[in-house]
């Protein structure tokens, strides 16, 4: 292993969530793991050894390193999913932890249907009943909040699909609000509702990337509506997206203990081939090193294998199957007085299990020594 990475293992790489945490943040993470933590904004404990109110990912990350062990969490909002948290600490002398984030379960997004949640920031009351009236029909679930620190507090309970903000507000402005919303949860969309005089601000929180679109004020209702609607689309590909990475992190995971399964199925059938070849190379070994003939004869009479004695003291009339037609007809058991190639044996004969084949045995009687 490289001593100057994390320590995690390879196989991990492939389908899980990672991220490097270090002095209470996430200081890198993969792509599964930014799609798992945008795609599940409010995370809840699914293992009853844990208590908590729902919190952002990184919250749950930091009480894991400080209980340790494996956790269970739940993400809800716009992926239902339980996932599997695990930490290990970086190699000696590193600080920081690498944390994996494997999916167990997952309910598959369901697009059609599902109203879309719109939060909406101005401090301007009527502006918020405008929008009000505007969208009483439409397919979305609006929410309202008369700061930017009211849409924070009310983001982080429950995360919205978009977030339409005023630009000039008393306190934070609307581009900060986007840019944490940003960061909390890279998949809704942020559009900004402000005058041509905040054009340029605005336009550089576009190019950031904090910002979807910009609104202008007073604005046509046809086209934010269209705006909106092209907003819904947006996110709601981006869940498609997102779900699409999590099936195949929950198949290549499926496939990883799948593989390994085989794995250790080839390995053993391996190590059973290798000790019959084993017990079947000792057993030849045993053979030829008995003093006397031994033969085996298939179970049709045919002579299959004879020991190192035989071949010596048998040769030629061993293998041209004059003792195998001898043998035809006897009975398994013991004979004495049994003439063969000059010589006058003890005839020993053993059946194989299952009808097989028989063993052969050639003792030899006084005077007819080897």
């Amino acid at each position: 292993m490289n001593r100057d990475g994390p320590r995690f293992h390879q196989s991990a790489l492939v389908w899980d969530a990672l991220a490097l945490h270090r002095n209470g943040a996430s200081v890198w993470s993969n792509e599964l793991w930014r799609a798992a933590a945008a795609a599940g904004a409010c995370w809840y404990p699914a293992d009853p050894g844990w208590i908590g109110e729902a919190g952002h990912l990184d919250e749950w990350v930091q009480k894991a390193l400080t209980a340790g062990g494996e956790r269970l969490l739940r993400s809800t909002g716009w992926v239902e999913a339980v996932w599997r948290l695990t930490t290990e600490p970086l190699w000696e002398g590193r600080d920081g932890w690498m944390v994996h984030l494997q999916p167990e379960v997952f309910t598959p997004y369901q697009g059609q249907g599902r109203s879309v949640s719109l939060l909406a920031v101005d401090d301007e009351v009527f502006i918020l009943n405008s929008l009000k009236r505007l969208l009483r029909k439409s397919c979305f679930d609006l929410r309202t909040a008369g700061s930017a620190e009211e849409a924070w507090a009310l983001f982080q309970q429950r995360p919205a699909d978009i977030v339409l903000s005023d630009q000039r507000m008393p306190g934070m402005s609307g581009v900060q609000l986007l840019a944490r919303v940003r960061d909390r949860s890279p998949d809704t969309v942020r559009i900004i509702l402000s005058g041509y005089s905040d054009a340029q601000s605005i336009t550089d929180a576009i190019n950031e990337g904090a910002v979807y679109k910009f609104v202008a004020k007073p604005w046509d209702d046809a086209l934010l509506l269209q705006t909106l609607n092209e907003a819904a689309d947006v996110h709601r590909t981006r869940l498609q997206t997102r779900q699409l990475q999590l099936a195949l992190a929950t198949a290549n995971a499926e496939l990883s203990t799948a593989n390994q399964r085989l794995k250790t199925l080839i390995s053993e059938q391996d190590h059973h081939i290798s000790l019959g070849d084993y017990a079947l190379r000792l057993a030849q070994d045993m053979n030829d090193a008995l003093p006397f003939p031994v033969l085996g004869l298939d179970a049709d009479g045919q002579l299959v294998i004879v020991n190192d004695a035989a071949a010596h003291c048998l040769g030629l009339q061993a293998a041209d199957g004059s003792l195998a037609s001898l043998m035809r007809g006897r009975e398994a058991g013991i004979e004495a007085g049994f003439r063969f190639a000059d010589r006058q044996w003890t005839l020993c004969i053993g059946l194989l299990e299952g009808g097989s084949g028989r063993v052969v045995a050639l003792l030899p009687e006084s005077g007819h020594g080897l």
